[in-house]
């Protein structure tokens, strides 16, 4: 495992290890974001009240970033949730980010080097039995090959879509952004791979790290997205304004005919303090925020939080109704 690891990820575990010697304690333990998250009815279904000629583009809806990423190293580097995926989907979450590596001829969900112990079989099939029972819902899934394929007869396109194709009947390939009822009890996919051959194509024209920076962007393709995706900073206050930005797009988006999908991130990491902190600081500042702020915007697009919680979630999708 060691030789796929990053030079700034081994020296973030060796950073771990000497707080821990050093403090005695490691730097991040009890991650306090949490709360009460038994769901609801009306949290399961909340789409059913969603008027269903409105376009994915239309509707304020929650998500998750990096959302199988339930397991850390050293309690500092790696994870982003505290849900697994089918609690995710039960209090409300509709977008999901997954980062996938293909290991002998299967798919596993992973976060840069950490392997999250966690099958996307497992993920499709919480989807699948999500769908079935809620037939009104409808979700979106970014899928980015997170790690090059090992020991596998098939690329990692053609190894997903004969994955994807076992679950069919809850597939929707389409390139184009679709109205609510056409894909009710279905996924949308926003593709981060190459080739693409469904979904939104969103591997070419995605920014990558671009510190104390602006990364907000758009790509144009069969379909077009809007993406704030500043994940990088030395300050909290840099992420907030950015997300602003995209909060009051969003309030002022209507259609008119051409569909623009918005994915705001409230996600990010610093990663120049001591001990070191990724995800974990960033998001109790910015999940805090959101609890606070989001009121005073009329859409969010698609919000995308790390360590969401049913609150969160609600805060989001309550907009729609």
């Amino acid at each position: 495992m060691l030789k796929y690891m990053e030079k700034s990820n081994l020296k973030l575990t060796i950073m771990a290890i000497v707080s821990f010697l050093v403090c005695g304690t490691l730097p991040i333990v009890g991650y306090g974001l949490k709360g009460n998250n038994k769901p609801t009815e009306e949290s399961k279904s909340w789409m059913k009240n969603v008027d269903g000629s409105k376009g994915l583009d239309e509707i304020s809806m929650p998500g998750t970033h990096d959302s199988g990423a339930t397991r850390s190293i050293a309690d500092v580097s790696g994870k982003c949730q505290d849900l697994p995926i089918k609690n995710q989907l039960e209090i409300g979450v509709r977008f999901f980010d997954m980062r996938l590596q293909q290991v002998n001829d299967e798919f596993a969900v992973c976060h840069e080097f950490i392997n999250e112990d966690l099958s996307f079989d497992d993920v499709l099939q919480d989807c699948y039995f999500f769908l079935k029972e809620n037939p009104s819902e409808a979700l979106i899934m970014s899928i980015k090959e997170e790690a090059k394929s090992v020991s596998s007869s098939k690329t990692f396109t053609d190894g997903l879509k004969a994955k994807l194709d076992r679950y069919e009947e809850i597939m929707y390939f389409g390139n184009k952004i679709p109205t609510l009822d056409e894909i009710r009890g279905k996924i949308f996919f926003v593709s981060r791979f190459l080739p693409n051959t469904f979904g939104i194509c969103a591997k070419h024209g995605w920014n990558g790290d671009c510190k104390n920076n602006s990364n907000t962007f758009d790509i144009n393709n069969d379909a077009s997205l809007h993406v704030q995706d500043f994940y990088h900073f030395s300050d909290v206050s840099y992420k907030i304004e950015e997300v602003k930005k995209c909060l009051e797009y969003t309030s002022s988006y209507s259609y008119s005919g051409e569909r623009t999908l918005s994915l705001n991130y409230f996600s990010g990491y610093l990663d120049d303090s001591f001990p070191p902190a990724y995800a974990v600081p960033v998001a109790k500042v910015m999940n805090a925020w959101a609890m606070d702020n989001l009121k005073d915007y009329s859409a969010t697009g698609v919000a995308i939080f790390d360590f969401i919680n049913k609150d969160l979630a609600k805060e989001v999708w309550s907009k729609n109704l």
